[in-house]
């Protein structure tokens, strides 16, 4: 599995419309693909087919905390997220069925979401035993998943036909079919009210925001994407630390310019007043 060189995104976008804030919990999310199987291979177990296990069901666990390690306009990755794989191809009556469950945490793991004429989700891992696994469903008819400032969420579908293929390693297993529906189980992870689209799933609900060691009289708000003030400017830390270079660095004085645009920023966007931009530019 090509392993992705890992990178921080810094993204602030903030909404114009904040609330109030409230702590946290992180269980992880998951999807879950249903369909027909139309071609199933096993070199093991050479009587199972197509015909004995019509039906398949895949669930796949991650974590939705970890920020992306590569975005580009048409794909986003994530590295070491996948925690969990159910997988089963099954008669209608779950008398006879393929393969099983598999506890991922431990394993390298890759999710790649690609957005071309079709979307896609591909899932790569590696086992301790040198066994490598692949899983990829290609929508033909729905939105799988949704671009929002640098993250991929996958995106509920009770009806959607796309095609999925699942390849255990070393050539000795292979499945194939066509999925019907797609369900996506997001968590809150926050607690923040915020799930589907949440640009800041653990977002820092203090009550008031804090910068360099001093508390502001400013309230750290809510945005409609999920993002705190405090999370906005956690952004241009992340940003900023990505950008220094060797072990040793001097101590950092003065805004950096991510941070003076986030207060201009949030100033543009009504979320402060201008008593508000001279009290952050202060504590900066």
């Amino acid at each position: 599995m090509t392993l992705l060189k890992k990178q921080l995104l810094a993204t602030a976008v903030i909404a114009s419309s904040f609330a109030p804030a409230a702590l946290a919990t992180t269980p992880y999310d998951s999807i879950i693909i249903e369909g027909n199987t139309s071609f199933l291979e096993w070199n093991i177990q050479g009587d199972y087919n197509a015909n004995v296990v019509p039906l398949f069901r895949v669930e796949i666990q991650f974590d939705g905390t970890l920020p992306p390690t590569t975005s580009t306009s048409n794909e986003i990755s994530y590295l070491d997220n996948i925690k969990f794989i159910g997988l089963r191809a099954q008669n209608a009556d779950n008398t006879r069925y393929v393969f099983g469950d598999f506890d991922t945490s431990s394993m390298d793991s890759e999710t790649t979401y690609t957005d071309g004429a079709t979307q896609t989700i591909v899932w790569t891992l590696s086992d301790n035993n040198g066994h490598d696994y692949e899983l990829s469903l290609t929508s033909i008819d729905a939105l799988i998943f949704e671009a929002i400032n640098g993250n991929a969420f996958p995106v509920n579908s009770t009806s959607a036909t796309g095609e999925f293929d699942f390849v255990f390693g070393f050539e000795t297993f292979f499945m194939s079919g066509i999925s019907e529906t797609i369900t996506v189980n997001l968590t809150d992870h926050d607690e923040d009210g915020i799930i589907a689209g949440d640009a800041c799933p653990m977002s820092n609900l203090a009550t008031m925001v804090s910068l360099n060691g001093t508390t502001t009289p400013i309230q750290n708000r809510l945005g409609e994407n999920g993002c705190t003030i405090m999370d906005v400017f956690a952004a241009c830390e992340a940003e900023q630390s990505e950008q220094q270079t060797g072990f040793f660095q001097p101590a950092y004085r003065g805004s950096s310019y991510c941070e003076t645009q986030a207060v201009y920023s949030l100033y543009r966007d009504g979320v402060i007043n201008y008593n508000e931009v001279r009290i952050l530019r202060s504590a900066l």
